[in-house]
């Protein structure tokens, strides 16, 4: 579905952005949550150094907002319909 090369395909398979080649995260899998999102501090295959974007968290908060909204008017509406 995704071929090796593309964006798409570092997200889903969490390898490095650059190379597509080294895992992006420490663990694959873990049922502790701490260990869940640990990364590497450099791509072991290519040694890009990962680190987030300025104002990554910006965008996080203005989609969570959008989300929030959305949910609460639906919840509103189905409520008043209700009663």
């Amino acid at each position: 579905m995704f071929k090796k090369g593309t964006k798409l395909y570092s997200i889903f398979k969490a390898k490095c952005p650059r190379c597509h080649e080294g895992e992006f995260y420490k663990n694959k899998f873990s049922y502790r949550p701490s260990k869940v999102t640990e990364i590497h501090s450099h791509c072991p295959n290519c040694n890009l150094k990962y680190m987030m974007e300025p104002s990554f968290f910006y965008g996080a908060m203005y989609i969570n907002y959008g989300i929030t909204v959305a949910i609460s008017v639906a919840v509103f509406c189905n409520y008043k319909s209700v009663y």
